[in-house]
Order: C-alpha cells, then structure tokens, then sequence
C-alpha cells in the first residue's frame, strides 16, 4: 500500500520521532523492528515485509520529492547490533544526497516548539493533501482538510526545529561515529 501512496505523491513529508522511517531502513534494521512486532509473523513473513519496504525505496529515485524529519532519538535507537547499526545511519548519510530528498535532523537540545507523540506521512500537498498515522492496531488515513491542515501545520513547526544538508549530514555521520566503538 505504502509503495503506491509514494509512487503517485509528488511530495511526501515524513516525520519520525522514535523510529528510522521505512523509506531510509536498511534490511538488517528493517528485519529486526518487523521481528518486534506484538503480532506472531509466519515463517517467510518477515523477509517478505523487508523485501516489500526496500522494494518501496526505489520511489526515492522515481521523482517526486521525500522530506524526512527524524528525532535524535530515532535516531539513536539502536535495535541491532551496533556495526548494523552504524550501516543503517551511513544509508541515511547517503540518502540524503540524492537531490530528490531532504532529511532534516531534530536535535535533543532543540528548544521544542511542537511536541508530536506520533510518527505521520504527509502525502501529496494543498488540496489533494493526505496524511497517515501508524499506529499498533492499523494505519489512520486523515483526509478532513482541516485535519491535514493540522499536520502540516505541525510539519512546519517541527521543521523549525531541525538542521539541514551538511549540518544533517554532519550530525548523523557523529552519532555513526560515537556507534562505531563496539558492538553490542
């Protein structure tokens, strides 16, 4: 589903607060938080989920534009073993040179100016805007215009908050370093 929500948006605005987004996961990490799921997968099942979301990756080169915004959090949350780890935070290092993305980094010593306790996707923008929220039980799907005026609201806040380009790039290739001492 997810695969042709970003084949036919011509923007797609992530916000993450506690997890890499799908879109960015290599498969190791990809692997580890399908396997972490409160919902018993059958055998094949979770390869089959990792294909699916790497197979979704492919739209980051297609067109469109992809905007990310990731907590430090996110992206210090370290459910595979650190060498993986340090793999899954040099992918969003190189992912975010691709010209058709922008990967903004929200710092824990940000002064906050939203407080948002969910992930959400912004497909699409003004008036054929749409936005989904993953929750544990199913996808939300906002469509009430002044619902998606909300979150996009909320995107612009929190984009406040975030650094950008080489100061991203900068961050993230640090917290990659600091991981590098070990594994877990």
């Amino acid at each position: 589903m997810g695969s042709s929500r970003e084949a036919a948006a011509s923007h797609v605005h992530t916000f993450q607060p506690y997890i890499v987004p799908g879109l960015l996961q290599t498969a190791d990490y990809a692997a580890r938080v399908f396997s972490m799921f409160q919902i018993p997968y059958a055998e094949g099942d979770v390869a089959a989920a990792v294909a699916g979301r790497l197979n979704r990756q492919t739209a980051l080169q297609r067109g469109g534009r992809f905007e990310f915004l990731v907590t430090e959090s996110a992206l210090r949350w370290c459910p595979i073993p650190r060498r993986l780890f340090v793999a899954q935070l040099e992918r969003i290092h190189q992912v975010s040179t691709f010209e058709s993305v922008s990967i903004g980094v929200i710092p824990l010593d940000t002064a906050a100016v939203a407080a948002i306790p969910h992930g959400f996707v912004i497909y699409g923008e003004d008036d054929d805007a749409y936005v989904t929220v993953e929750t544990v039980h199913a996808d939300v799907e906002v469509t009430e215009p002044s619902d998606v005026a909300l979150y996009q609201d909320q995107w612009t806040h929190l984009g406040r908050m975030a650094v950008f380009g080489d100061a991203a790039r900068q961050f993230v290739a640090a917290l990659a370093a600091r991981f590098s001492g070990g594994d877990q």
